[in-house]
């Protein structure tokens, strides 16, 4: 999570007023995923596997991308 702030900080990204209920869904969701799939390893980080659609999805509710 702290890479993630720091990632956001660097790229202009504010956080804070994202929905909770969202990210508490999304959270659990990915808890769920991460059960089923594989261990994630550093060299499997970047796969863009079940978990990476639970935080894709979620970034694309709450991120104004555009």
């Amino acid at each position: 999570m702290a890479l993630l702030r720091k990632l956001l900080r660097e790229n202009g990204v504010g956080i804070g007023g994202w929905p909770i209920d969202r990210t508490m869904e999304a959270r659990d969701e990915s808890h769920r995923v991460r059960h089923k799939i594989p261990p994630i390893h550093l060299d499997t980080l970047y796969e863009r596997d079940e978990l990476y659609e639970v935080w894709l999805d979620y970034f694309n509710d709450v991120l104004e991308v555009g």
